[in-house]
């Protein structure tokens, strides 16, 4: 049972209004009594008989009922407010989670590709210095041979396209990876929009 419902059924205007009616015919028919007692039964000292004034204690019980009535309207109402606050509160908190996992997601993809772009440069890096120190310093028997020699520009030549493969490699992947970082931008902040 809604007393919501009961409420603003009291405190309609068909309510008021039948309560005026009520107590409008109930002091008429009072009336109309007394006057009939007074034509039909006449009091013997000739004073008319009275008509019964409202009791103070159904005047109260009616003011307490209604303030009662209005209190629990009040409560009633400030009950529906607090619902829906709750409800746009569930709902906000509804879509600040799914914005934050879809930043989340976008986050831990752009991650992994940074990670991945990280290898590549590591790789590449790592593939520049023993380069560099092979050619610094060869191993044998190339690291006793004279540097214009065939053999050893023949060593020098295919060691440099070996690790000009790698490096190359490297940096194929790192395009990549900066054209896949390109595809996955971050989100809009939209949380709470």
């Amino acid at each position: 049972m809604d007393i919501g419902r009961i409420i603003d059924d009291l405190a309609s205007w068909q309510f008021g209004l039948g309560v005026i009616v009520g107590y409008v015919g109930r002091w008429t028919l009072c009336w109309a009594r007394a006057r009939w007692l007074d034509k039909h039964r006449p009091r013997r000292d000739g004073t008319r008989h009275p008509v019964p004034s409202p009791n103070r204690y159904y005047i109260g019980l009616l003011l307490a009922l209604a303030t009662i009535g209005w209190s629990l309207y009040q409560i009633d109402e400030q009950s529906h407010r607090t619902d829906q606050v709750v409800a746009e509160a569930h709902a906000f908190a509804v879509q600040v989670q799914e914005c934050q996992r879809e930043f989340n997601t976008a986050l831990r993809e752009r991650s992994r590709i940074t990670m991945e772009n990280d290898q590549q440069s590591v790789n590449q890096r790592t593939a520049l210095a023993s380069w560099l120190r092979d050619l610094l310093f060869p191993p044998e028997p190339y690291a006793s041979m004279d540097r214009e020699d065939p053999r050893y520009k023949d060593w020098a030549i295919n060691l440099t396209g070996g690790y000009y493969e790698q490096i190359a490699a490297a940096q194929k992947e790192q395009d990549r990876l900066a054209e896949e970082r390109r595809d996955h931008p971050l989100p809009e902040p939209t949380c709470g929009n």
